[in-house]
């Protein structure tokens, strides 16, 4: 099952009306969101981006960025714009193939009922990255996109690659 079927249906499932919040870094965590849009293409999606970023017009009218903090005291600003975002957006989904934002953004959300969608990052071939190990635990659904991460993942599920 490839993965837009397979998205697809996975937000389906959730509601006619889905908000989805893809939290992301730039840069291939982002263009790995990106290319997955049609899944997503008639929802009401918002993005959370961890640093400058380019993207298109279509998608910068319903995105911001959140500030950069790699595994700091900084991670707790993430706590406050995730509760803003959720109060203000009522996000129903998180969707992330990273970093370290969702973590915090998923820990938060799992208060406010949103369920999370996990993408291990297509450049995590042989082995897990951080956030992955992490998410494996706290994602309501995880996805890899190598087989050779199953070890690391069993309960996890391989879809192929994004790319």
């Amino acid at each position: 099952m490839n993965w837009l079927k397979f998205l697809n249906h996975s937000f389906s499932q959730e509601t006619d009306k889905c908000d989805i919040l893809v939290v992301s870094s730039c840069g291939g965590h982002l263009k790995q969101m990106l290319d997955i849009a049609e899944v997503y293409r008639d929802l009401n999606v918002y993005f959370a981006i961890n640093d400058n970023y380019t993207i298109s017009d279509k998608y910068l009218k319903k995105s911001f960025r959140i500030i950069h903090a790699e595994r700091n005291i900084l991670q707790l600003v993430h706590f406050i714009e995730a509760l803003a975002i959720f109060l203000v957006m009522k996000p129903k989904i998180l969707l992330s193939a990273g970093a370290a934002p969702i973590v915090i953004y998923t820990i938060l959300g799992k208060l406010f009922k949103i369920k999370t969608i996990f993408i291990e990052s297509f450049s995590r071939v042989t082995k897990p990255s951080v956030t992955g190990r992490i998410m494996y635990f706290l994602a309501d659904e995880f996805y890899y996109q190598w087989p050779m991460l199953k070890k690391y993942f069993p309960r996890g599920k391989f879809r192929g690659n994004i790319l």
